[in-house]
């Protein structure tokens, strides 16, 4: 679908498809640079249920990660501590990972410049 005044083709199928879910997943893996979730662990997250969306990846374990195909112990503690490491980086780069309608890198900058935290941004409220 796409709206009379925007060039962006979207599926408005948002919550319902696994391949959006998958590719919302490995999005914010690459921009949050979580080194080992790629398409094929994004797609084992989502089928084991382990993650509905990109905040889920923080409550894994390694005990959970084993679960899944390939995971042994090492890796799993690989990617829970590449997933630990994310929380560090800066809010302009959490806004672009979030994948948020018409906020990308230069808006998310401003954004994070505005409002000092997650927290500060979400209390916000319009003029």
């Amino acid at each position: 679908m796409r709206k009379p005044d925007e060039a962006d083709w979207r599926c408005p199928n948002r919550s319902g498809c696994p391949a959006q879910n998958a590719q919302w997943l490995e999005h914010f893996a690459e921009v949050m640079e979580i080194d080992g979730l790629g398409e094929r662990t994004a797609w084992a997250l989502l089928e084991a249920e382990l993650v509905a969306d990109p905040g889920d990846l923080f409550l894994l374990t390694p005990a959970k990660l084993q679960a899944l195909p390939g995971f042994g112990a090492r890796a799993a503690a690989k990617l829970v501590h590449a997933i630990a490491a994310a929380r560090s980086r800066p809010l302009g780069q959490l806004l672009v990972a979030l994948n948020i309608r018409h906020v990308g890198p230069q808006i998310a900058r401003l954004l994070a410049r505005a409002f000092p935290s997650l927290a500060a941004l979400a209390a916000a409220t319009p003029e």
